[in-house]
């Protein structure tokens, strides 16, 4: 089975955006991942920057909603994120100029 990490725009597109492909594509991906095609990880700081951009665009009760969602989803599963991790992430930046995404995926996966 396939691993794949999710960063916070994939909910932000599925929560705000309509009429976007980026939004549409996010569902679908996830909509995969809820039929168990593949394991679907993320941190609790794509959570907190998913309230936080949710709460400044939609306001306080849609942050709410979707915060609680996100904490329900049964496929997500939550890595931990210390200093260590983003040391590592750090240092695959600066020695391959990965995307954030993929600092991510390679240290915690």
């Amino acid at each position: 089975m396939k691993n794949a990490y999710l960063d916070s725009n994939f909910f932000i597109y599925v929560t705000l955006y309509s009429g976007v492909v980026c939004r549409e594509k996010s569902k679908e991906y996830l909509r995969k991942a809820s039929d168990g095609e593949f394991k679907v990880y993320t941190s609790m700081l794509m959570w907190d920057e998913v309230v936080y951009v949710v709460k400044r665009v939609a306001g306080v009760e849609d942050s709410i909603k979707v915060g609680k969602i996100l904490l329900k989803m049964p496929f997500l599963k939550f890595l931990d994120v210390d200093y260590a991790v983003c040391e590592g992430a750090q240092k695959l930046v600066e020695r391959y100029k990965f995307s954030r995404e993929m600092r991510f995926m390679l240290l915690l996966l």
